[in-house]
């Protein structure tokens, strides 16, 4: 259950947080192996999301012994078929043939990554699949595309979960995989039980989706493989740590993934440049720990009550009571 829950460290933490402005960005990256020491340093972190281009040039049996050392495992590997200039006009959507070849032997190759360090998942983030202008993109065309070349992808090893990760926009105007409803209806589309969802609170916030809405129905249709937690002002990809913005809105979310039986991993992806990786992540396991404690000090049938009524004004007295731990007084019915 979730008060009992699984953490773990998203890499990209450790990158050089480039941007169009400053394209070398602002901090030398750091190399895997030193990432996973970094992250052994953290007290609650057992996991790691990876991507694919950190295990180049370094050979397989020396990450698996620094992970075992350190106690350590690899939970995803990102595909990362979107930054290379090839995947200019997509990748599984290139409109060239032998790049869309390529892209699906890409992910292929990631899951065999993945099962060489038994891990649960890849994950796909499809940064290249979409349109800046109108009339750009055979929507019709893109997106069947998709459906087959993750298919193809799910079917090579069915023992390794796909999770898609969507994003509304970023970088280019309209991503084709941009909420929860389009990848569930990728995935049901595709028809393979591999096939889920990676939810990245970030980009459900940058999509106006409710964070509890969105994990609970993904959860209902088995669909909710994998979570990132970051934070922002719903404009932008800030990746802030969980909470800094939108706190009780994470703290509906945990309710929610408590109630509906959520046992899966739950990672950090909080990147803000300028800051040390390893404090972000502290204070991002900090902000987790404080939820769960909200969360048993929260009135569980008082609020599923206030629930059932659909009183929102009653439910924000419980609330408060668990934030400010306030001594229990009467909540009154506030809807006739």
């Amino acid at each position: 259950m979730i008060l009992a829950p699984k953490l773990g460290a998203h890499g990209g933490a450790w990158g050089n947080h480039a941007n169009r402005f400053n394209p070398k960005g602002y901090q030398e990256p750091t190399s895997l192996l030193e990432i996973i020491r970094q992250v052994a340093q953290i007290p609650g972190l057992r996991g790691l999301d990876l991507s694919r281009p950190m295990f180049d040039q370094i050979p397989l049996q020396q990450v698996k012994a620094v992970l075992v050392e350190h106690d350590l495992k690899v939970i995803s590997i990102a595909a990362s078929i979107s930054g290379s200039p090839r995947w200019l006009r997509g990748a599984l959507t290139n409109p060239d043939p032998q790049l869309r070849r390529q892209a699906v032997q890409i992910v292929k190759e990631t899951m065999d990554l993945v099962a060489e360090f038994s891990g649960q998942q890849v994950n796909l983030w499809f940064g290249r699949e979409g349109h800046d202008y109108c009339f750009e993109s055979d929507y019709e065309t893109d997106w069947q595309y998709l459906v087959e070349g993750v298919r193809e992808c799910a079917l090579y090893r069915p023992n390794v979960r796909i999770a898609i990760e969507y994003k509304q926009k970023e970088p280019l105007a309209h991503l084709t995989i941009n909420s929860a409803a389009t990848t569930l209806l990728l995935c049901e589309e595709v028809g393979a039980p591999n096939v889920g969802v990676l939810l990245d609170t970030g980009h459900a916030l940058i999509a106006q989706e409710n964070l509890a809405e969105v994990a609970t129905l993904l959860a209902r249709k088995k669909r909710l493989f994998h979570l990132h937690l970051n934070d922002n002002y719903r404009l932008w990809d800030d990746d802030m740590t969980p909470g800094s913005v939108h706190l009780v809105e994470f703290l509906e979310m945990f309710y929610w993934l408590d109630r509906v039986g959520y046992t899966g991993w739950i990672m950090f992806d909080a990147q803000p440049p300028g800051y040390a990786p390893i404090e972000v992540m502290k204070a991002s396991v900090a902000f987790v720990q404080g939820v769960i404690k909200l969360l048993e000090r929260l009135d569980r049938t008082a609020i599923e009550t206030a629930i059932s009524r659909g009183d929102g004004v009653a439910c924000q007295h419980l609330v408060q009571r668990a934030l400010f731990d306030l001594p229990e007084s009467h909540v009154s019915e506030a809807r006739s």
